[in-house]
């Protein structure tokens, strides 16, 4: 066994293979010339109690560390393993199942810590890489942390693995990867897979955010997230500043992530203008819990771009709003489209919206597929759906097929519920709608419909069987200060009850506003009022 540290090196070619360092001090390596390059290949690092390496790459040097195991490393600063700085074009490649198991670092990354800057240089992992039970004290990234700064890159060419990695007191329990500056990008081409990781703070498995003006692109394929734990995205977490793209291209899944604030499986946190994000791969969120989305959660304040044209499905989510999803935006020019079909099954919200929590002030969505809910509820409102508009020339338009079934609200709107409030706001619903043994305890067994000073409108078959509540079996509808509800094509209302109230099919209360109603066949219904 060899216990001793390697001298500091500026290497033409240097490699250093095969061999075993046990307690042994850091080892320094700086490449400052660009055909210059040093390897660390095959070698094992135990126990290193001031990190394993400190690596130094600038004006194009290069540094590789091929298939190399590190075991209870630990530094009191940054980089438990390797500390690594690349900067005026340097690259750092980590390729070929590198291990990190039991690394700890007192500052960021408890595994790696990578600061990389200014344009060309590159920081780039390789197939197989894994992070096992890695941690930091105070700060960021329990695996790894990268810093990537002004036209940088960080590239993971493969699969990685993050287990059982923890940031104490800080954010990214598996990952942290901030991009600030002109021009990083952040690309994983393999999967990006989280066991049970935790933060005390955001991103239980990986947190990623970049700062205002900076052109940053982010593109994530695969990802999974198994038992991670955090305050916001237990799973994954995302805080843009503005000029940002995002995207996730292959499939995404969420088992049993737990956030006690926003996103249990992920978190968008959008703050900054022209920011676009586009999920193309499928996402599955299962017995996922937030406090806001228990599975998935989108919030914005600023004009985005936000495509969703994947199947995502939500399983036994679970949250005080939107059990599924919970999506917010309140910026004009706005523009969200969900064109890939959505699936709730068994969702649950102690508040409002069971599977889908919903509110906008003066932004516009459109979701162009067929939606399902089945046994959704809530304990307030919507147990399928709670949507609410605030604010002027804000737009709803749904449309593909919605399928509510064996869903209960609480309160208010066992199917679905609608609040609209903007001055010249509006609601456009073109696919059909059916409800199936939908009800709540109070108003709308169905759909709950509040319209002021604004439009909603139904152009498609709707169908009511066997839904129930108090008042309005089917639907209940509250118009005025000017608002309109039209029902323009064939409704039917089969079997649905008011249990102690008016209107077993529907309840109308009109103050100053307008309400029409088309082609409408009530088959069966009953109230216990005149």
């Amino acid at each position: 066994m060899n216990q001793r540290s390697l001298i500091d090196v500026t290497a033409e070619t240097t490699i250093v293979q095969g061999e075993d360092y046990i307690g042994a001090a850091r080892m320094n390596i700086s490449v400052n010339i660009g055909t210059n390059e040093y390897i660390v290949d095959t070698c094992t690092f135990t126990n290193c109690l001031n990190g394993a390496i400190d690596i130094k790459l600038s004006n194009g040097g290069k540094a590789s560390v091929i298939n190399t195991q590190f075991t209870g490393c630990q530094s009191s600063l940054n980089g438990g393993a390797i500390n690594a700085t690349i900067q005026s074009g340097g690259i750092l490649t980590i390729i070929a199942q590198c291990r990190f198991t039991d690394c700890t670092a007192q500052g960021f990354g408890g595994g790696i810590n990578a600061l990389i800057q200014e344009n060309n240089s590159k920081f780039i992992i390789g197939d197989g890489l894994i992070f096992d039970t890695c941690s930091c004290s105070y700060y960021d990234g329990g695996g790894l942390y990268a810093n990537i700064r002004t036209g940088s890159q960080l590239i993971l060419e493969g699969d990685c693995k993050f287990k059982d990695c923890s940031s104490v007191n800080g954010s990214g329990g598996g990952l942290n990867a901030w991009c600030s500056n002109e021009g990083g990008l952040i690309r994983s081409l393999g999967e990006l897979s989280f066991d049970n990781c935790s933060s005390s703070s955001i991103g239980g498995g990986a947190y990623f955010r970049t700062s205002n003006n900076d052109n940053v692109t982010i593109e994530l394929n695969k990802l999974i997230c198994i038992d991670c734990k955090g305050s916001q995205g237990a799973g994954l977490s995302i805080q843009s500043g503005s000029n940002t793209y995002f995207a996730i291209t292959g499939q995404a899944s969420f088992t049993r992530c737990e956030s006690t604030g926003n996103g249990g499986g992920i978190t968008f946190n959008i703050n900054g203008e022209n920011v676009e994000i586009r999920i193309t791969g499928s996402m599955d969120f299962t017995d996922c819990a937030g406090q806001f989305g228990g599975g998935l959660f989108i919030f914005t304040s600023s004009q985005i771009i936000l495509i969703i044209s994947s199947s995502c499905t939500f399983l036994n989510c679970t949250s005080s709003y939107g059990g599924g999803m919970y999506l917010s935006s309140s910026k004009m020019d706005t523009d969200i489209q969900i064109t890939g079909q959505l699936s709730f099954d068994n969702c649950c919200s102690s508040i409002h919206g069971g599977g889908l929590f919903l509110s906008i002030t003066n932004s516009s969505i459109s979701f162009e597929n067929l939606i399902q809910f089945k046994d959704c509820s809530s304990q307030s409102n919507g147990g399928g759906i709670f949507f609410n508009i605030f604010g002027d020339n804000g737009e709803i338009q749904l449309t593909g097929e919605m399928q509510f079934t064996n869903c209960i609200g609480g309160n208010s709107g066992g199917g679905m519920y609608i609040d609209c409030l903007g001055y010249d706001s509006n609601i456009q619903i073109t696919g059909q709608l059916s409800f199936d043994n939908c009800s709540c305890q109070d108003l709308g067994g169905g759909l709950y419909l509040y319209s002021q000073n604004s439009s909603i409108s139904f152009e498609n078959l709707i169908q009511f069987n066997n839904c129930k509540a108090q008042t309005g079996g089917g639907i209940y509808s509250n118009v005025n200060g000017g608002g309109q509800i039209n029902i323009k094509n064939q409704s039917t209302f089969t079997e649905c009850k008011s249990i102690s109230g008016n209107g077993g099919g529907i309840y109308l209360y009109i103050n100053n506003g307008t309400l029409n109603i088309e082609n409408t066949t009530f088959d069966r219904c009953t109230c216990n009022q005149p």
